[in-house]
This record gives structure tokens, sequence and C-alpha cells, in this order.
């Protein structure tokens, strides 16, 4: 269609029995354009292509399609590649599920199979090519990642195609890779291309064979477009989508109490620190102990029974025994752990809503001695608190920012207690970020004997009482000019009289603002010192629907990307000022209470 001018090309394809059916149409950079679908059925298809609403020569086409296998360019029987991924997930009592739909628009199921490693195999055997979309779900919830779309094509087709992972799915800092098999295409260039929230450094490592292996790294979670040519023509398929999941999709918080029998002993002496104890359990097996002062002023042991009768505590000094050693304590059923006598309860065991705290009670008081281990695995790791409740038990209290399924497991003395692991369905919003990229450019050089200016945003209403002193490379030092703008701005000015890097400290009301000393270098950039800074009460504090502003100071990195973000249970409405003088203002609004991040890169670098 290069020749004939400008317009758009349209593709119908009817089915044997009447329906329409998928046609996809990928235009390629040199005019040409690429067509396809997928024969759902054996039998007469009537195909119409169109250019600018009118026929092409010879449309509208006809195909006959057979159910005989197909042939590749060298006589080789053509199969469909299967897809198949594993995935990090630990299944609890929950159900996972899988959902293909197939460019027919028929569904399909996946096999999964959990690989009780904490991993799930999917596999799917595809009985059409073409683009296909996958919903995985746990216990109803789409998973991270999901839905995912895969292409499908034949294996010894004769054209060139690419398969592997890292065309469907992905995991940030994590090198993601697939394959390109040019066997049997004939001379040609291969290009290759991803794009999508990141920069991805591309690496191709020819294996001579005719095939390829392609890696890249995202390390901003999203989807990705991943470009194949050969011949400046897209392969089949392309451009891909892999959708890119945050580090550690699924992420783990790990709690652990101790809860050891502190044993008194009939001895008297003042230090410790000179002391060695062992106990041997009825068995014959060392236990590991503690010797400690206890709250009575006596000398005990602290350890975990795990077996019933009497135990010998053996207790030396400078590899000799003192002389009652050992000492016999008795051990009873009822004091060894046991995880059966554990209960729990609470609201945060069965559901959840995002940033909102929930809560559980684990009352150990009937158990006997023994440790508590507590894990939280799901979309986001949450952070654990404990307190001891007047009664004796503990409330253990959580806060998930992510929706979906939540696994937490509990166990005494090594053993689950009743009902861990636990399934909680975590609903709602989860955390919002939003993010500004920005280009600096490389700040003018600074002279000897020329003005030279450094600017600062104070906090208002407050009054101030700046000042600012400059010291040379030399040691001299010298004060330098304040001058007061609006809402608080302020810019510091002073003539240097060397070369080199000067310490510019700015303070108000004799103490050193945010960010002072900052670093000046005068004429050529060298090396040494903080390249780049932030500062400002947004970085500490903010009020809902009241702009928090901070600053920041890039004039010693040069040239580069900088890249500024909030995440939070809202979404932040950021600002930028560029004050011309290498350094730039930042503001952002939220409109929900909560712990928000604000992380400042540059060049990928916090």
């Amino acid at each position: 269609a290069k020749a004939a001018g400008p317009g758009k090309v349209t593709c119908a394809v009817r089915a044997p029995d009447g329906a329409e059916a998928d046609v996809d149409v990928v235009e390629n950079a040199d005019g040409t354009f690429d067509i396809f679908y997928t024969a759902p059925q054996p039998g007469k298809y009537i195909i119409c292509v169109r250019f600018g609403g009118e026929h092409v020569p010879n449309s509208p086409f006809q195909v006959m399609a057979t159910e005989r296998p197909l042939l590749g360019v060298n006589g080789l029987d053509v199969g469909l590649r299967p897809f198949d991924l594993v995935i990090p997930l630990t299944i609890a009592k929950g159900e996972i599920t899988g959902e293909v739909r197939m460019p027919s628009g028929k569904v399909s199921r996946p096999a999964i199979t959990d690989n009780k490693d904490g991993t799930v195999t999917v596999r799917f055997e595809p009985s059409e090519a073409g683009l296909h979309q996958m919903d995985i779900r746990y216990d109803s919830v789409h998973i991270p990642g999901s839905p995912l779309q895969f292409y499908v094509d034949y294996v010894n087709s004769g054209h060139v195609t690419a398969y592997g992972p890292g065309l469907t799915h992905g995991t940030v800092n994590k090198a993601a890779q697939f394959t390109v098999n040019t066997k049997d295409a004939g001379e040609g260039g291969l290009s290759l291309a991803v794009e999508g929230p990141s920069k991805a450094e591309i690496s191709c490592t020819d294996h001579q064979d005719g095939t390829c292996t392609v890696s890249y790294l995202p390390v901003l979670p999203g989807d990705y477009s991943i470009v194949v040519k050969y011949n400046d023509k897209h392969i089949a398929g392309s451009p891909f989508t892999a959708r890119i999941t945050g580090d550690d999709s699924l992420r783990q918080s790990h709690l652990k109490v101790g809860a050891s029998a502190d044993i008194p002993l009939d001895i008297a002496e003042s230090d410790l620190s000179q002391l060695a104890a062992s106990v041997t359990a009825p068995s014959g097996r060392k236990e590991p102990c503690q010797l400690k002062r206890l709250r009575d002023g006596h000398v005990g042991i602290s350890f975990v029974p795990q077996e019933v009768g009497e135990h010998l505590v053996h207790i030396s000094r400078g590899g000799q025994p003192l002389p009652r050693s050992p000492i016999t304590v008795s051990i009873s059923q009822a004091e060894l752990g046991d995880a059966a006598r554990v209960p729990v309860g609470g609201p945060g065991l069965h559901e959840g809503r995002t940033l909102t705290p929930t809560h559980f009670t684990i009352d150990t008081r009937d158990a006997g001695y023994g440790g508590l281990s507590l894990s939280i695995e799901g979309p986001s790791k949450v952070d654990v608190s404990t307190e001891e409740l007047p009664d004796g038990t503990c409330r253990v209290g959580y806060c998930p920012t992510e929706p979906g399924n939540y696994i937490i497991a509990m166990q005494f003395g090594e053993q689950h207690v009743p009902g861990s692991p636990f399934s909680v369905k975590v609903t709602g919003e989860g955390r919002v970020k939003e993010s500004i990229p920005r280009r600096r450019r490389a700040p003018p050089e600074a002279h000897v004997g020329t003005a030279c200016d450094l600017s600062l945003k104070m906090p208002e209403p407050t009054a101030h009482d700046v000042t600012a002193q400059v010291t040379a490379p030399s040691g001299t030092s010298m004060a330098a000019q304040v001058l007061e703008g609006e809402r608080g701005a302020y810019s510091i000015r002073f003539v240097p009289e060397e070369s080199g890097v000067h310490s510019v400290s700015v303070k108000d009301r004799g103490q050193h603002v945010p960010g002072s000393p900052f670093q000046f270098t005068v004429e050529p950039l060298g090396e040494g010192g903080p390249q780049s800074a932030c500062w400002g009460p947004g970085l500490e504090r903010a009020e809902t629907g009241v702009p928090a502003e901070f600053s920041i100071w890039t004039r010693e990195a040069g040239a580069g990307g900088l890249s500024i973000s909030v995440e939070g249970p809202s979404k932040a409405e950021i600002a930028f000022e560029d004050r011309k003088d290498c350094s730039c203002g930042v503001s952002y609004v939220v409109q929900e209470p909560g712990d928000y991040e604000v992380a400042v890169k540059f060049n990928e670098e916090h």
C-alpha cells in the first residue's frame, strides 16, 4: 500500500458458517501490512481486503482450510507451540484457576500444577494460532500480572518466530528472556526494541544455529511492548506485550516470638559471664540453654523443653563443673509445647480492606513452652505489630496496602496451629504511585569573578533570619548575599575568587537549613562530594489538600534524568518548578491521609 497514498487497510474474514473470524492488521514501517487470522474450522473462507474502503485488486479472496497437518517450508510437520510458565504462589486453602480466551473467541482452561515448593506451573496446549489472553486467579482474585497476553505460533513454520517467558511476563530488576528462531527464514536482518515505563537494556546472544537468546532488564513495573522485526517487517505476534510486575510480587513478612522455660537453680553465683551451661534431655540429646539472672535475683536457665522427664543441667566454670553440677530438672507433659492448644481468632484471619489496619489474637497460655513463628505472604509486604494484652494473649496487627489474597501461616513449636495456614481476601484500592520524569541539562560553568546564585525555598508563614557563608577550596570564608523573594523564596549570591569546590552554608536563626552545607563547583565540574541533594518539609510531613514542598539540587551531578514519584493511599498531583540555577522545586497534593513514600532518583539512582 506504500505506493497508493494515504489510506487505511481493513480486512474481514467470513468463515464457512457465516461467522466473522478475528483478524489482526499490522502496519509495518515500510508501508506494507501484515494480516493475521486463524481458521477455526475446515471449509471455504472469504477474505475481503479493502484500502480506503475500496476492495484491493482480486478481493475478495477464497481460501480452503483443511484438517490435514500443516507442513513447513522443508516438509516438516507444523505444530502449535505449547505455552507454560512458572509463577511464585503458595496455595493454602484457596483455589487457583485459569482461563484462556483464544483468537476465535472460544474459552479454554490451562492445566495448573502446584509444585509444592512455593511455585505453580501453568501449562496450555493451544489449538489455535494467534493472540491469546490468560486470566489466573486465586480465590477469584487476579494474581499479580494477570491477565497476560501470549502469542501462539507454529513450531516449524519456516518463518522467523519468537517464544519464551520474556514475551509475556516478568519481574522488575530481573532479566527477562526469550528466544528468536531465524532457521530456514533466508538472509535478512533482525532488529529488536523494548518500549515501556522504563528504559530496558537489551542483550542478544547468537547461538550460531539460527537461534539467539534475547535478554532485557526492566526496572519499573507495567506493560512493555517488545518489537521483533526481520528484514524491517514485524514477525508474527510482534509487537508482543509483556506484563512486568513489582519486585517480589508475593511479599512475605515474618515474625518470631520465643516462649522458653525459665527454671531457677539452687546456686549462688555473682558473675554469670564466667559460667557455661548445657541441658541433657532424658533421651540423651543435648539441648541449648541460656544462663540468666531471674527477676527475683536467683540464677536460672532458659530453654525450650522437647521431652517429658528429668533433664540434667550441667554448669561449669573454665571447663570445670561446679560442685553441685549436674542439677536435675523435671519437665511435665503440660509444659511441652503443643500447637493444638493454641487457639487463634479475629477478623484479620478472614478478610480485610486495603490501607485499613486489621488484627487477630493468639493464645499460647495453655500451650506449654515453645517458639511461635508467623508469616504473612501476599501482594504487598506488611508491617506486623504485636501487643501483649492484660489477659496474657497476644494481639497481632497488620495493614495490607494492595488487594489480593494473603496467606497467614502460624507455627508453634514448628507445628501449624489449628486452621493454619489461613487465606485472607483483601479488597479495595491499592497504593497509588504517581511519577514525573524530567531531563536536566548540564549546568553553565561558573567562573571566578562572576556572580553565582543558589536558590532555596523556606517554609511559610514562619519568620526567617537567613544568613549564608561560603568556604573556598583554600579554606577562606566570606559572607554571601541573601536575596529574599516571594513566598519563602531565597537566593544566595556570591562572587568566587578561586576555582574548585566551594561549600555554601545556609543558616536560619543560627541553624543549618536542611541540605546545608551545599556543594558548588567553580570552573569545570570535578569528582567528589554529594552530587545531588533534596530537602524540604514535604519529605517529612504533609496535610491532605495542602501542597507539600521540597527542593532538589542537581547542579553538581551534571546532565541526566530526574525522576520524582509519590506513592500512597491516594493519587498525588505533582508540580515541578525549574528555577534555572540547577535547583528545582517540587510540590505535591494528596487527598487521603496515610503514609506516603516520596522517591527522588537521578539517572535511575536514589
